[in-house]
C-alpha cells in the first residue's frame, strides 16, 4: 500500500496524495458489499450440511421460477441464502 506522502506509483514524481489519490476514490458501499457477498457465501460453502444446502439450493430454484422476471438471478440467489441464514 502507498503512504499519502510516498512518491506516487505512476511515476510523476509528485507525492501520492497530490497526484493519483484523488483519482483512487474507493465506493465504500461497493466494499461492504463485496466483503457481505464473501462472508455470506463462506458460510454457504462452509458452514451448511448436505441436507441444508439441498433445503437453499429448493429455495433458490423456487425464488428463481416465481420471480425472475422481476429481479435477477444473482440478486434472489443471495437474498434466498441470506434469509435461509436468518431464518
Amino acid at each position: 500500500m502507498v503512504g499519502r506522502n510516498d512518491s506516487c506509483t505512476c511515476g510523476s514524481g509528485k507525492k501520492y496524495k497530490k497526484c493519483c489519490e484523488k483519482t483512487n476514490v474507493v465506493d465504500i458501499s461497493t466494499v461492504i458489499d463485496e466483503e457481505l457477498d464473501r462472508i455470506q457465501y463462506g458460510f454457504f460453502d462452509d458452514g451448511l450440511a448436505p441436507r441444508e444446502y439441498a433445503e437453499v439450493d429448493a429455495r433458490i430454484r423456487k425464488w428463481n421460477s416465481a420471480l425472475r422476471d422481476f429481479f435477477e438471478p444473482d440478486l434472489l440467489e443471495s437474498l434466498a441464502i441470506g434469509t435461509y441464514i436468518y431464518i
